[in-house]
């Protein structure tokens, strides 16, 4: 079967078109399809549509290890498996303020909208009645879309949900192994003093 026109042009122009080659072209690229960060492979996101401060995380990482003082590379694990949470649910939380921010901007440019066509805002008392009107609706809807109705707030309880779950397993591990390694510890040296004495 022979191949028409339209194809044997589009495969010479395919082989024009060979995407980035340089490595920082290319990680540009890999980050074009980021819109919330919720599934990143790399905690730290740094994409040209949204980029997050790779020191802050670090901060939190430093912070943590303090606290928690890990012994061993499997606590130390356990506590990067924390800060990684920890660090998924800051994104879950300006998603989710994010989403509501732009539901609630456009509640307001349609009733703005709607300004225009209101004759009775002609009049002080009609305007004052309308901003009335205004406030009960922007606050029925923000005590709405606390619920999650539709399927993004779903989804965004869903994410929140599991990095709960991942962060309570990864800190109740960790306080088992270092509450057994704390009393290993306390045994080996009761032993050795009565060794010693």
């Amino acid at each position: 079967m022979p191949l028409s026109k339209q194809t044997i042009a589009n495969r010479k122009n395919a082989q024009k078109s060979t995407g980035p080659i340089t490595d920082q072209g290319k990680a540009m690229v890999a980050q074009n399809a980021v819109t919330h960060g919720l599934h990143s492979t790399r905690i730290v996101i740094e994409s040209p549509h949204y980029s997050e401060d790779p020191k802050e995380y670090q901060t939190l990482l430093a912070s943590l290890i303090w606290e928690l003082e890990p012994d061993g590379v499997f606590e130390h694990h356990l506590v990067h498996k924390i800060a990684n949470a920890m660090w998924r649910y800051r994104r879950v939380i300006r998603a989710e303020t994010g989403s509501l921010e732009s539901n609630l901007s456009r509640l307001d440019s349609r009733d703005f909208a709607r300004l225009a066509d209101r004759p009775d805002l002609d009049s002080e008392q009609g305007r004052e009645t309308y901003r009335a009107e205004l406030a009960r609706r922007r606050t029925n809807f923000i005590n709405s879309s606390q619920l999650p109705a539709d399927s993004e707030s779903v989804r965004l309880l869903r994410y929140e949900l599991r990095l709960d779950r991942q962060l309570t397993r990864a800190h109740r591990l960790l306080n088992q192994i270092q509450y057994r390694r704390r009393r290993q510890q306390a045994v080996e040296e009761r032993e050795r003093k009565e060794k010693k004495g």
